[in-house]
C-alpha cells in the first residue's frame, strides 16, 4: 500500500461455499507513513498589513489533508509557524481554502522550509487566487543529492527553447 493513500474496502458477514451475504460499504481509511519516512517542514504563514485573512491552507498528500493552517487571528502573532509531518518521496501541494474568488489579500505569504531549514518556497504576495492548488512539490528528507540549481539566467530565447 502505498503511505498517505486512501483507500476503500467492503465486508460481508457470510462467505461460505454455500452461502454468501450482500457486500455492504465501500468503508475507507488512509494509509500512514511509517515514522523513519517521516520529513518535517516549518510552513509559515502570515497576514501581511490585509487584515484578517479568513479560512485556511490545507496541506494535503495524495488528496488527503495532513494539516490545516490557519492564519494569525486578532492578538496573535503576526506570522505563525506550523511544524508539518509529511511522508518522504509523496507528492504535496498546499490548497488555498478562501472566500469568494479571485486575489485577495494582497499582503498574505506563505514560506515552505524543510528539517535543514533550507527555504523551498515562498509565495507571491496575495497567495493567489482562492480554492486553488498554490504550491505543488515532493516530500523529500534529509540531504539532497542533487541540488536545486542557482542563479540561472536565460539568454537568446528562440522558438524552441
Amino acid at each position: 500500500m502505498i503511505p498517505a493513500t486512501q483507500y476503500q474496502y467492503y465486508i460481508r458477514a457470510i462467505c461460505s461455499t454455500t452461502s454468501q451475504s450482500e457486500w455492504i460499504g465501500p468503508f475507507e481509511f488512509i494509509t500512514r507513513c511509517d515514522f523513519t519516512n517521516v520529513c518535517q517542514y516549518t510552513i509559515s504563514v502570515t497576514n501581511g498589513n490585509t487584515g484578517q485573512v479568513t479560512n485556511n491552507v490545507s496541506v494535503m498528500q495524495n488528496g488527503v489533508e495532513v494539516q490545516a493552517l490557519e492564519f494569525p487571528g486578532f492578538g496573535q502573532p503576526e506570522t505563525i509557524d506550523y511544524t508539518v509531518f509529511m511522508c518522504s518521496g509523496v507528492a504535496f501541494n498546499l490548497y488555498w481554502n478562501g472566500l469568494g474568488s479571485g486575489l485577495q489579500y494582497s499582503e498574505a505569504q506563505i514560506t515552505i522550509k524543510d528539517e535543514l531549514n533550507n527555504l523551498i518556497w515562498t509565495s507571491p504576495l496575495g497567495l493567489g487566487s482562492v480554492n486553488s492548488n498554490i504550491y505543488s512539490g515532493f516530500a523529500s528528507c534529509g540531504t539532497i543529492a542533487c541540488p536545486q540549481p542557482t542563479n540561472l539566467t536565460v539568454s537568446n530565447q528562440g522558438v524552441l527553447s
